[in-house]
């Protein structure tokens, strides 16, 4: 009984010895177990985080590379600009001369213009009268109306041409409804200028008795008047 009792108090100790030894076994497998887990799913995270790291260093030493020919390409681009900047001075250059080409246009048809409108008489009128007489080129230059500055530029540009046709030139004014100063100086220049040599000119008029003592006041009247023979 007493090698029963012994024996059943052994019994209890090596069942209380082996699971305290075999436990803790268990549990460093698992630690194992999951640590190497653990480290394997951490590796490809690793890994993956460095691929990336060197894709984007890749890819900034690809833009780099890229980036310096495009340097070295403005270069040229800039020496190719200055002909540019030529380019748009001769475009400049010939848009000015085609505005000064068009402004002297524009005032060349204005003074055109305002030729036409000087040409044209107002209330005035000239008449030629040409002798029958075939070997005498000679004529009567009749003017009526208003013989003032209105219409000077007008009678000039009319008569000059009637003395590249006729050596006798004789003006006549009649039915005159004004008349100043400006219009006599005409008839005075047609007389005596240098280039009339070989031309003989006279002037002769029919004014009312107003206009008759405004002209013999102003001391022209043996000038506009041929004195009549008795």
């Amino acid at each position: 009984m007493a090698a029963l009792g012994s024996n059943m108090g052994k019994k209890p100790e090596k069942k209380s010895e082996a699971p305290s030894v075999v436990k803790p076994k268990a549990k460093t497998v698992k630690a194992k177990a999951t640590k190497r887990a653990t480290a394997t799913k951490t590796k490809p995270a690793t890994l993956a985080q460095k691929k990336t790291k060197q894709a984007k260093k890749n890819v900034a030493t690809k833009t780099q590379v890229a980036k310096k020919p495009v340097a070295a390409k403005s270069t040229p681009q800039a020496k190719q600009s200055k002909p540019a900047t030529t380019s748009k001075k001769s475009t400049v250059v010939a848009k000015a001369k085609t505005t000064r080409t068009t402004t002297v246009k524009n005032k060349s048809e204005s003074t055109a213009k305002k030729s036409e409108k000087k040409q044209t008489l107002r209330n005035a009128q000239l008449i030629l009268e040409p002798s029958k007489r075939r070997k005498i080129r000679k004529t009567k230059v009749i003017l009526e109306g208003d013989l003032t500055i209105n219409n000077v530029d007008a009678f000039m540009s009319q008569i000059e041409p009637i003395f590249d046709d006729y050596d006798y030139v004789d003006f006549f004014q009649r039915e005159v409804t004004a008349l100043d100063l400006c219009h006599i100086q005409m008839l005075y220049y047609f007389q005596n200028h240098p280039n009339r040599k070989g031309k003989t000119v006279t002037v002769n008029s029919e004014l009312s008795a107003d206009l008759k003592k405004v002209v013999t006041n102003a001391g022209f009247k043996e000038f506009m008047f041929i004195p009549k023979l008795v």
